[in-house]
């Protein structure tokens, strides 16, 4: 799979500069419908490396779906799109690619809508935060995410070319251990550590950011980052701010500074530790 992805991400890397998209999140998606095989054909009827639907093909202009070229260029149009209908959100722009910017909205907004065959998208109006509840799609939603994280971990594309773009907001999603550890295991070949991850009892949930607010409250955890070697302070599962240094601190203030709001603190190595 490594030695497919080397030979489009020129080409990704190109459209993402030419409509100012994220590359990173083009090559989740080329790796997440095809492991980047131009040549395939859903059993729904998606086509090529970027799995187009008639539709959706000939809304972009896409007149051959199986050109890997040309399908990264619609896909760059479409991410473009989806994007600044969704606010940059990682999750949303996923979901929509899966399911359809239709059924996302639908779901971030609580409302319906009556497809073609006369059945309801969300037919109760019911609000989920905009990942429909598909079984398909939050899967989708997840291990995209953690395939984005770990394309940013290893800087598949370069920092520059990344900050040129408008960067999507990975959000922290709650992953299967499972999942965490088969897209560890489906994505050596890249290289590197293993995304910064939270671990609870049952699940992992990827970290996407850090929020600049700070949030007044006893602190559970401190999370150490492998990759950058910054230490964050974490409430209920959420990153609210970077820790301080010690070193960085006034020699009055050092005692016991580190810890007098944290209970626990987690390392995550990676296995090449």
């Amino acid at each position: 799979m490594r030695q497919r992805a080397l030979l489009y991400e020129p080409y990704i890397a190109m459209a993402a500069r030419k409509y100012g998209v994220d590359p990173r999140v083009l090559w989740t998606l080329a790796y997440l419908e095809t492991r980047f095989r131009p040549g395939q054909v859903s059993p729904k009827g998606a086509r090529g490396m970027m799995q187009f639907i008639p539709t959706t093909a000939a809304r972009f202009n896409l007149t051959n779906p199986f050109d890997a070229i040309q399908s990264i260029d619609a896909a760059a149009r479409y991410v473009s799109v989806l994007t600044k209908q969704f606010n940059g959100r990682l999750d949303l722009v996923l979901a929509s690619y899966n399911s359809g910017e239709g059924a996302v909205d639908c779901y971030l907004n609580g409302k319906s809508l009556r497809k073609r065959d006369g059945g309801f998208i969300n037919p109760r109006g019911i609000k989920t935060g905009g990942v429909p509840p598909y079984k398909e799609t939050q899967a989708y939603v997840r291990r995209g995410v953690l395939v984005f994280a770990r394309v940013t971990s290893v800087n598949v594309f370069s920092p520059e070319l990344v900050a040129s773009t408008r960067m999507l907001q990975a959000p922290a999603v709650p992953v299967l251990v499972s999942e965490q550890m088969a897209v560890d295991r489906e994505l050596a070949a890249l290289g590197g550590s293993q995304p910064a991850v939270l671990f609870s009892p049952r699940s992992v949930a990827t970290v996407a950011s850090v929020s600049p607010v700070v949030k007044t409250a006893v602190y559970d955890t401190v999370f150490f980052d492998v990759l950058s070697g910054a230490r964050y302070l974490v409430q209920s599962g959420e990153i609210v701010k970077p820790l301080e240094s010690v070193s960085d601190m006034p020699a009055e203030s050092r005692t016991n500074a580190a810890h007098k709001d944290v209970s626990k603190s987690i390392y995550l190595g990676s296995s090449e530790d």
